[in-house]
């Protein structure tokens, strides 16, 4: 197992990863220079809630997008918006017709 799947996102709680998207955000914006009112004033997000957030406390994904919004960090939200959406009409037969298949055991010929 990689480093990234024993430390990636799924191994998280919930909670973790809020803290850790908190963080990013904080880290995002002291990266860039913007204190905390100047960040208000570009995403119209009260400084007290930047504040909570940067703490990891829960925000509202409008508020994160504000905060991306006035972070200029819109293209963070990429991978959510514009993924390859697979469809019927688009998958492979192979996707579309694929099925698990339990695994198989194997007994000795005894």
């Amino acid at each position: 197992m990689s480093d990234e799947n024993k430390n990636g996102p799924a191994r998280k709680s919930n909670e973790e990863l809020v803290t850790a998207v908190c963080h990013a955000l904080r880290d995002l914006r002291k990266g860039q220079g913007i204190s905390q009112e100047e960040l208000s004033r570009r995403s119209g997000v009260d400084r007290v809630t930047i504040s909570r957030t940067e703490k990891g406390r829960p925000a509202s994904l409008l508020t994160i997008i504000q905060l991306l919004r006035g972070l200029e960090r819109l293209d963070m939200l990429n991978m959510l918006l514009f993924h390859d959406k697979i469809t019927p009409e688009t998958a492979s037969p192979h996707q579309v017709n694929e099925k698990i298949e339990p695994p198989k055991t194997e007994y000795p010929d005894w």
